[in-house]
């Protein structure tokens, strides 16, 4: 193995960060994005959140879709999982690895449709209906939610 370049990070990274996060499509012209005000930052991203210590991805999927959306996955399919590095914006010593889903689901899901992103206040979060043909990766704050959306469009367009 003498020889091998590696290209990762040498930055001190002490901790392993799993995000899970779904991409649904409504009417075949919404996609769901969730505005979020976590302290100081403004982030537009796709509905989903942290894997717990004890608990799978599918199952991780399942009870952050719940949380925020208030309805149930009716069913998944993988879609990316990050394949680069990615240091938290909120914890420089933690690793985040995000994978994404295409997702359905179960009952009505109430969210505004609106293509501006709309932030409710310190630590609120609005979730939206936002114009499938409007969708584009600089719309999101985390270039791993940038990357998930374009693969996403190039799927959604085959």
């Amino acid at each position: 193995m003498s020889g091998l370049k590696h290209n990762f990070s040498t930055k001190a990274v002490s901790k392993l960060v799993v995000r899970v996060y779904g991409i649904c499509i409504h009417e075949d012209q919404w996609v769901l994005l969730a505005d979020e005000q976590i302290g100081n930052f403004q982030v537009t991203k796709f509905p989903g959140g942290g894997l717990m210590t004890g608990e799978g991805i599918a199952d991780c999927l399942r009870r952050e879709w719940l949380e925020e959306t208030g309805t149930a996955v009716k069913s998944f399919t993988h879609l990316y999982t990050t394949d680069f590095f990615v240091q938290s914006a909120f914890d420089p010593s933690a690793q985040v690895i995000c994978v994404y889903y295409i997702v359905t689901f179960e009952g009505h899901l109430t969210a505004i449709r609106s293509d501006v992103p709309r932030f409710s206040g310190r630590d609120g979060k609005t979730l939206r209906w936002h114009p499938l043909p409007h969708l584009k990766p600089p719309l999101f704050h985390f270039k791993t939610d940038q990357v998930a959306c374009s693969i996403f469009l190039q799927k959604f367009r085959e």
